[in-house]
């Protein structure tokens, strides 16, 4: 009989994760189990078990540290978006989608475990009064219950059941609500990269009135010679934890974003022959037969508002609001 952070350490031993160079960052208790066979899984199967078994998560991070427990408190981010405020910190933004989901959401869970020490079976049920309550208004009637049952054999306490029950309502009893939005400001990608990914949020006309969201995932994309496009994803009530794939993907991306930017920089001169600029068109001249041509277009006012590439027809926007 043992507590699932002592099997967790076992891993981390000499012959096994740490000899990858992985070490211990935030260790939680997890479940207490009277029986686990590890001898014929994966390391992976058994953290993936043992986190299931728990209501918890794992990840390991940029530093090599496993972490297993509650959802890790994701680090805000200095940037921002505000529609009503540019500069600074307040990032451009455009072609902006909102959409909530009723995907893995559940405010009730029922837990039937494996047999307890008086001979019956172990059974508890969480609900979130409030939460139920809520999603009857949004519907306007029903019972407004989204149900979750999770079958686990080698719970025979009870105590222990309802505390997993709490737990899969805490994690799942939201609805996640995403944000995805373009922007050309490349410091969304080092946030993201450095976990700092909790960013402020005001746009009054979609109804998000001071919000949280989380950055889940950031696409870079070259539109133009030296003009960079971000395509981000955001969750509100997101799980906010970073698994490794993650990080090592976009580690790697934005390594490459920044040798590609270093070397443009060091064939500036080389590269282009002269650029000349005209009310409606941008003119980059590399060689006599080679011109890259940028339509600009402009409000009322005189601003830009999209920028083609007419050899490759891909463009950008600029919302100005």
């Amino acid at each position: 009989m043992k507590y699932a952070s002592e099997i967790v350490y076992q891993l981390l031993s000499p012959d096994l994760l740490a000899q990858e160079g992985i070490t211990a960052g935030v260790i939680q208790q997890g479940a207490f189990l009277t029986e686990y066979d590890v001898y014929t899984m994966s390391v992976k199967d058994i953290l993936d078990e043992l986190a299931e078994k728990s209501s918890f998560k794992w990840f390991i991070d940029s530093n090599k540290q496993l972490f297993f427990g509650d959802e890790v408190e994701v680090q805000p981010t200095s940037l921002k978006i505000d529609e009503n405020q540019t500069g600074g910190n307040y990032i451009d933004f455009s072609n902006v989608r909102y959409e909530t989901t009723l995907e893995d959401y559940h405010n009730k869970c029922f837990v039937v475990g494996g047999i307890s020490d008086e001979g019956h079976i172990v059974r508890a049920v969480f609900e979130d009064v409030d939460e139920i309550q809520n999603q009857q208004l949004v519907e306007g009637g029903g019972s407004g219950v989204y149900g979750h049952v999770i079958l686990d054999e080698s719970i025979e306490d009870v105590q222990v059941a309802m505390e997993k029950a709490i737990k899969e309502v805490q994690r799942r009893g939201r609805k996640p609500s995403t944000l995805s939005f373009t922007t050309l400001d490349t410091r969304i990608a080092e946030a993201f990269m450095n976990n700092t990914r909790k960013m402020y949020v005001n746009i009054p006309t979609l109804g998000l009135n001071d919000r949280y969201f989380t950055i889940n995932t950031v696409q870079v994309t070259e539109i133009a010679p030296e003009v960079y496009q971000c395509e981000v994803k955001c969750e509100e009530n997101a799980t906010a934890y970073m698994r490794q794939d993650f990080i090592a993907y976009y580690n790697e991306k934005f390594k490459e974003l920044k040798k590609q930017q270093e070397a443009l920089a060091k064939n500036v001169m080389k590269g282009i022959r002269g650029v000349t600029l005209q009310d409606d068109k941008l003119e980059i001249k590399h060689s006599a037969e080679d011109i890259t041509t940028l339509n600009l277009e402009k409000d009322n006012s005189g601003r830009i508002t999209k920028i083609t590439n007419l050899k490759t027809n891909k463009s950008i926007t600029i919302d100005w609001k």
